[in-house]
């Protein structure tokens, strides 16, 4: 069983020189930071394909057609999708069998980025679409639920916050065993952190998680992960964090004095109006529920659900 999350990821960020002009674009923090939580499975589709390093640069192409997606070498225009496409067939078994929990994405690849980027009508050659890169168009498709980030996006702060935090909640539930119990158990350490993102998605979520009908409870899991990166994809805005600090802050009350009540509703205040950050107000709450011992709440994946010393949660 695995101890720590696995991402999949492109491997030229690593710094492996597998890029088109034999070179690569290492990122400093994933090699030096993010790697010490995790391991990494990386994969560049290109070179996979067979076309060696340094190759002709490729392109996107997409017929407006018929809505296919596609490659070709940007000077010789060779064809590539077919070659592509049976090596991604390929790259989704070792993919499936090596259980990954996220995908790190290079930016601007014609195969890899997620962000969208500019295609080319085959025929015509001009302008035609902005679309994801074509080994992503795949991983999208093939494994929705898995989490991903391409680089263009890893310092946006809140997008990489999530997505580590989505990384480890996929991991967390790959290793619960398919019971109603674990799952039971499994939904009262998130629940917070999904009233966080959707209060609605909770609810349901506590529904499938009772499993009150009695279904099979492999169709259960799969209802229940299928939701679950639903909602931490949804964006967890003040208001709604505010609302989980006030309810949080029920299992506590009744064990402080009257100061300690005054003081912890004015941070939770002050990071509504934004004074000062969320994390503030989280560390302070998690402070009182060591001190008292609140039950419940202790080692609650809401106060942990990634590793602090990644150091992603202070800009929050």
């Amino acid at each position: 069983m695995k101890k720590k999350p696995k991402i999949g990821i492109s491997s030229c960020v690593l710094g492996n020189n597998v890029r088109y002009n034999g070179g690569n674009k290492k990122d400093s923090w994933i090699v030096s930071e993010l790697s010490k939580f995790v391991d990494f499975f990386p994969i560049c589709p290109e070179v996979e394909m067979g076309l060696g390093t340094p190759r002709e640069e490729i392109r996107l192409t997409y017929n407006k057609e018929t809505g296919e997606r596609g490659l070709i070498t940007k000077k010789s225009e060779i064809n590539l999708t077919k070659q592509a496409l049976a090596t991604y067939r390929r790259l989704n078994e070792e993919i499936k069998a090596a259980e990954l929990d996220g995908f790190i994405l290079m930016k601007k690849s014609p195969s890899c980025t997620l962000l969208k980027t500019k295609a080319v009508d085959f025929k015509e050659k001009g302008p035609a679409k902005f679309i994801e890169g074509l080994f992503t168009y795949n991983l999208v498709n093939e494994f929705p639920e898995m989490p991903k980030l391409d680089t263009g996006r890893l310092f946006n702060k809140k997008m990489r916050e999530n997505f580590i935090k989505k990384v480890y909640a996929h991991f967390r539930f790959s290793k619960i065993n398919s019971s109603t119990k674990d799952l039971q158990d499994f939904h009262k350490q998130y629940k917070y952190i999904y009233m966080e993102h959707s209060p609605f998605n909770l609810t349901c979520l506590g529904e499938i998680a009772a499993n009150s009908k009695r279904k099979e409870i492999e169709t259960i899991m799969k209802s229940y992960k299928k939701l679950m990166m639903e909602t931490l994809s949804i964006e967890a805005d003040s208001g709604k964090r505010f609302n989980v600090l006030q309810h949080l802050f029920g299992y506590i009350k009744n064990h402080l004095d009257t100061d300690e009540k005054k003081r912890l509703l004015m941070i939770f205040e002050e990071f509504k109006k934004g004074v000062s950050q969320y994390m503030i107000s989280v560390e302070v709450l998690n402070l009182m529920v060591h001190k008292y011992s609140v039950g419940y709440l202790l080692d609650h994946n809401y106060f942990n659900p990634y590793p602090k010393t990644l150091k992603i949660h202070r800009d929050i």
